[in-house]
């Protein structure tokens, strides 16, 4: 099975540079690979007093830049020069934007790292993983850095 396009969700973790370079070596064989990072918006609701629009607008313009900067250099790094690649930066639920983000660059592969989180921490935290994969229309490989990943 040879893939086209395939996504990469980026979060700097052990585990998703791992994922980035399994993804990287798929890529090898022709596909186009585009690396994607979801910052997460806080919830308002859950803060103290909080900060005029204008000022949260800089704060994530601020952040927004510092990812993308952090993704192109990490693309840069892990990306062989000739695979075909590129970044992409969204904002939102992590788990509802990989998976609009895969349909809109019309990726055929979803290639994301898990934390392996498992009992409480899993209950309470949720999983992206999981979740993409139950929403996904597309095929995703998920994969985890190795038995120390946390």
């Amino acid at each position: 099975m040879s893939f086209q396009r395939i996504l990469v969700p980026v979060d700097f973790s052990a585990t998703s540079i791992e994922a980035l370079r399994l993804a990287a070596s798929l890529a090898r064989g022709g596909a186009h690979l585009d690396l994607l990072n979801v910052g997460v918006l806080p919830d308002p609701s859950l803060a103290g007093p909080v900060p005029s629009s204008s000022v949260l607008l800089e704060i994530a313009a601020r952040m927004a830049e510092s990812r993308g900067s952090e993704l192109e250099a990490l693309r840069r790094r892990e990306v062989p020069a000739e695979v075909g690649s590129a970044t992409h930066l969204r904002e939102g639920n992590p788990a509802e934007e990989i998976v609009a983000a895969a349909q809109e660059l019309g990726s055929d592969l979803i290639v994301l790292g898990t934390h392996g989180r498992q009992g409480l921490e899993a209950l309470v935290l949720g999983s992206v993983a999981e979740r993409v994969t139950q929403r996904s229309p597309i095929p995703v490989l998920v994969t985890r850095a190795g038995p120390a990943a946390s």
